[in-house]
């Protein structure tokens, strides 16, 4: 199993803007593409006054390289998720369910 760094450091929110502006995307779709939970949370990461945790940030990096070079294969594999998971995960039906 690989070690986990401890000097990981968190995305700043000037490139967590960044990422999005290179995608084309707004704030909210942005928000669900990286499911943040809400378009306040993904807003707050953004702001800088709540850290981005590491897996959305990671997400978000993946899918923006997907937009840039293979759209379409993005496109597929988010539908494909929301097929899986059923459309109510999306509208935090899925969390609020499980918590």
């Amino acid at each position: 199993m690989p070690k986990v760094s401890s000097t990981a450091r968190m995305p700043r929110a000037d490139e967590i803007k960044k990422l999005r502006n290179e995608a084309g995307w707004t704030q909210e779709q942005a928000a669900k593409r990286v499911r943040s939970g809400s378009l306040s949370s993904y807003q707050r990461w953004e702001q800088g006054t709540h850290p981005m945790p590491e897996a959305a940030f990671e997400l978000m990096l993946l899918k923006v390289r997907l937009a840039k070079d293979a759209p379409a294969v993005l496109q597929k594999a988010e539908t494909e998720f929301d097929t899986l998971v059923g459309e109510g995960h999306q509208r935090g039906a899925f969390r609020a369910s499980t918590g």
